[in-house]
């Protein structure tokens, strides 16, 4: 080990040490290598220990590599269930709308502008959740134009809740396929059944006003 001693003379004219004019010197403050103290940039002998500073034994401080930032994703929200606070208010809405309907335009062409507010809401909901990114968006149309007292309402809660799933609907194998499924069966069915028993059955028989065929009950 050198003597630190033996350093106070070097090879050049004057005693003048021969690392001093070596211009490898930190541009921040450095520690003295024989006592620590702690140096200016521009000084080239210690003030404590008087020792001469040879650049090669300072002690350089490692600028540490900025850690890399991972994006973190965002917490995800509770699925979102069904509201019975929103069905209840889009069936009050609904019931209310069909009674002003049917009131003004009569049973048929209300029954008519309602299938086509079903299907226009149905047509909403799928370029909507298009637009906001929501899984599935063809199952909610899908849904809301089979069983729209349902799915339509349960849809209005998801479209406010865009980073909340939503799995009943937008599960890759949820329960939603089985229940549509279901629904439709079950739709059929119905109107099987009342199309076969629930219309009165008549037959035409000749009037007796000026022979004009009339429609009676048929007898069974």
């Amino acid at each position: 080990m050198e003597n630190p001693k033996s350093a106070r003379f070097g090879s050049g004219w004057g005693g003048a040490p021969a690392s001093s004019a070596n211009p490898d010197f930190p541009e921040e403050a450095f520690e003295c290598p024989y006592c620590g103290q702690l140096l200016a940039p521009t000084c080239r002998v210690c003030v404590s220990c008087k020792l001469p500073i040879d650049p090669s034994r300072i002690q350089r401080k490692l600028t540490p590599e900025p850690e890399a930032v991972v994006a973190s994703a965002p917490p995800e929200e509770p699925p979102v269930r069904f509201s019975w606070t929103m069905f209840f208010a889009v069936l009050a809405a609904s019931w209310v709308a069909s009674t002003v309907v049917l009131h003004f335009a009569g049973l048929i062409v209300g029954q008519l502008i309602m299938s086509a507010v079903q299907l226009l809401s149905a047509i909403w909901v799928f370029f909507d959740a298009r637009q906001k990114l929501i899984r599935k968006p063809l199952r909610w149309a899908i849904g809301s134009l089979i069983l729209w007292i349902v799915i339509f309402p349960w849809y209005l809660l998801r479209r406010q809740k865009l980073n909340a799933p939503c799995p009943f609907v937008e599960s890759e194998s949820g329960p939603f396929t089985k229940v549509m499924l279901l629904v439709v069966f079950i739709f059929f069915m119905v109107g099987m059944l009342v199309s076969r028993y629930g219309a009165p059955a008549f037959k035409s028989v000749e009037g007796k006003e000026g022979g004009t065929p009339v429609l009676s009950p048929r007898k069974k």
